[in-house]
């Protein structure tokens, strides 16, 4: 049986509440490892990307992609949930937002946020490139 319209809205609404919230969280997260806002929700070239965050080091300006994973249960598999196809396509998005930022190097993560009523829960994947991007970065 399907389930009634107002339930339906009800859910995704709380979804994407749960999912700006994990993004606000990994945000804040990124912060304290040195990276400034930059974009949030981007869409280039028809992929979305998460987070787009800038920082200087050592004279290089340094571009963070991530792709924000929001759970009010632990995530038992970061991979499942992310597959290859979508970390290549990111890695598409990342070349052109370096292009755009003139970045000098790129990270690719996937931050895993777990809400839970009482805590908040981060951990921080990185990503390796592709083979035909290790060059380039």
């Amino acid at each position: 049986m399907a389930e009634p319209a107002s339930e339906s809205r009800a859910r995704k609404a709380a979804d994407r509440a749960l999912g700006q919230r994990g993004e606000a969280v990994a945000e804040a997260t990124a912060c304290t490892r040195g990276w400034q806002p930059w974009q949030r929700n981007a869409r280039i070239g028809g992929i979305e990307v998460d987070l787009a965050m800038l920082r200087q080091r050592e004279g290089r300006t340094e571009l963070l992609v991530a792709e924000v994973k929001a759970s009010r249960l632990p995530i038992e598999d970061p991979v499942g949930r992310w597959p290859l196809r979508r970390q290549r396509r990111l890695w598409q998005a990342a070349e052109a937002l370096c292009v755009a930022c003139s970045a000098d190097r790129v990270e690719l993560a996937l931050i895993g946020v777990v809400l839970q009523a009482d805590r908040e829960t981060v951990t921080w994947w990185v990503v390796e490139a592709p083979s035909e991007t290790v060059e380039r970065w």
